[in-house]
């Protein structure tokens, strides 16, 4: 008897060349009969070492196919998980975005009232500059009174 891998149902010859399995999951042998995994009896015995060389070299790709399966799930956990962490990342990066957008809008509106107040401020000198020259020019007409009063001396 000879078996190739263990990890599936296997095809077991006996010496009265029926086949009988095994399965990964149980020890106990079931019979051709169960239909499950198995192989149709040998129909000529000279062709059982061909046919089992060929099972053998299928087993191989078999097996480097499960190897193969193997780096491919582990290829699809490492780009879930990057993936996850992409998507964490860009919900904090919107986030960050979200903050720095209402600071530059409270700058706006902080800005705007500085300005506001700037202007007020403009408007007030101006109202006082306005007054200064209005004293001013009535300081210079009472001067001019006074000097042609007094007969231009």
């Amino acid at each position: 008897m000879r078996a190739v891998d263990d990890r599936c149902e296997l095809p077991v010859l006996t010496v009265d060349q029926r086949v009988i399995t095994y399965s990964a999951m149980s020890s106990s042998p079931r019979s051709v009969g169960d239909r499950v995994g198995t192989m149709p009896p040998v129909a000529n015995p000279s062709d059982v070492e061909a046919r089992l060389a060929a099972l053998e070299a299928r087993m191989h790709v078999v097996a480097a196919l499960e190897s193969r399966m193997d780096v491919v799930a582990a290829d699809a956990a490492a780009a879930r998980h990057l993936a996850a962490a992409r998507d964490r990342d860009l919900a904090d990066l919107g986030v960050k975005v979200d903050a720095n957008r209402a600071a530059i809008n409270a700058l706006g509106v902080q800005t705007a009232a500085g300005f506001e107040e700037t202007r007020k401020g403009f408007a007030e000198m101006r109202g006082r500059l306005d007054q200064t020259a209005a004293g001013q020019q009535q300081i210079v007409d009472l001067l001019t009174t006074l000097i042609s009063e007094r007969g231009g001396q």
